[in-house]
């Protein structure tokens, strides 16, 4: 965030891994700051106030009691739409990585979901963690460490997807997180070039290269397989599903997804449920 001379911003590291800033904002609101990326992981929390994230084209408030995370290289903007009192964690993109791989089901490669708000019991551990970096007691920072890698573990279980490989390349492995993160954008493959900070022609055959896929057959599966995601879970019209993942009209999604997945949308609803 700039300098703003009603906000008040605090940061201290705590061990290796983590970060814990206490921001407060003293203005009237609402007040935005332009958007910035981090490359840690942010798990931000309000005491008291509210705040506005914005990623992309999609927008949440963050009331007290919720968490909020942002995974590390995403492009973020934050707004106050009051005085604010807030505690956030920056926790190691490598960190992240390491317990990652201990865990079977994201050990080939992962992504983190998008920035929705946390279940409750993830917020209470986040809070754990930054009372811990407070205290003084003898051995807060083992208990420290072993709550965030619970915290970590759960983050995983609950916002965590497999991915076949994140690539070698960290540049590849930043525009693979965000295609996760905003893939209801209208990305295109110049935007991703230009994030990446190279042409297109060099970032498409760098991307082959770490994935075995063009960047816009990726992100088409990624589209798909949160379309597949919702057809399981939520109740939303087929139209709406299109809408949500950045496909559009809903002829277009359902020839896409029979085409990647066999089966129309409606049947694999069907399917799903009687699954369950």
């Amino acid at each position: 965030m700039p300098t703003d001379p009603e906000l008040e911003l605090a940061r201290s590291a705590f061990g290796s891994h983590v970060e814990v800033r206490r921001w407060t904002w003293t203005g009237r609101g609402p007040r935005s700051f332009s958007a910035a990326a981090h490359t840690d992981l942010e798990l931000a929390w309000v005491e008291r106030g509210a705040v506005r994230y914005r990623i992309g084209a999609r927008e949440q408030i963050v009331e007290p009691g919720r968490v909020f995370f942002v995974p590390p290289g995403v492009e973020h903007e934050t707004g106050f739409l009051s005085p604010v009192r807030g505690i956030a964690l920056g926790v190691s993109a490598a960190q992240v990585e390491t317990i990652a791989r201990r865990l079977p089901a994201f050990g080939g490669g992962f992504v983190l979901g998008d920035g929705r708000p946390l279940p409750a019991s993830l917020a209470t551990l986040c809070r754990w963690v930054a009372a811990e970096a407070d205290g003084d007691a003898a051995g807060r920072e083992i208990i420290a460490d072993a709550l965030l890698d619970v915290l970590l573990v759960e983050l995983l279980r609950h916002r965590g997807r497999r991915c076949a490989t994140l690539g070698n390349d960290r540049r590849v492995a930043s525009v693979i997180t965000r295609m996760h993160a905003e893939y209801a954008e209208p990305l295109s493959v110049a935007d991703l070039a230009r994030a990446a900070g190279m042409s297109r022609f060099h970032f498409a055959r760098l991307f082959r290269r770490n994935t075995g896929k063009s960047p816009r057959d990726y992100l088409q599966e990624v589209r798909l397989a949160e379309a597949a995601r919702r057809l399981e879970r939520e109740h939303e019209s087929i139209a709406a599903v299109a809408v949500a993942v950045g496909i559009g009209d809903a002829p277009r999604f359902s020839r896409q997804f029979r085409r990647a997945y066999g089966v129309a949308p409606a049947q694999y609803r069907r399917g799903a449920r009687g699954r369950q």
